[in-house]
């Protein structure tokens, strides 16, 4: 966070500690440019942080979701960040999966992890 309000003094942070499904649900009438998702893994925890993020993305807003995996991360590691992206409407929501990049041998097999880019469609 500091070294970021040093290159860029005008960007307002605001880092929250907490239980998501708590602190989330706190903010009212707050509206945020960015929501980075990195909590807890299961499909009920990242759909609850989905469900409490578009209640505060601004119109143009970005949501991203950290560890989105391959097959076997779904598998071995019960991650549920895939299935929620491929609940997301595809009518209101576009949803980008960046490239899996960060690579971790375990004794099942290699888990890979990456990030998803999710903003509001345009209606025109």
């Amino acid at each position: 966070e500091v070294k970021i309000k040093k290159e860029f003094p005008e960007i307002n942070i605001n880092l929250l500690v907490g239980f998501s499904n708590i602190e989330l649900e706190k903010l009212q009438n707050v509206k945020f440019d960015l929501i980075f998702i990195d909590g807890g893994h299961s499909t009920k925890t990242v759909k609850s942080d989905w469900d409490n993020s578009t209640k505060l993305i601004n119109e143009n807003g970005v949501i991203f979701f950290d560890d989105v995996t391959n097959v076997k991360g779904i598998k071995y590691m019960k991650f549920g960040i895939n299935e929620v992206l491929e609940q997301i409407s595809s009518e209101s929501w576009k949803v980008s999966i960046l490239t899996l990049k960060d690579f971790f041998w375990k004794d099942w097999g290699i888990l890979m992890l990456g990030i998803a880019r999710v903003q509001k469609k345009i209606k025109n």
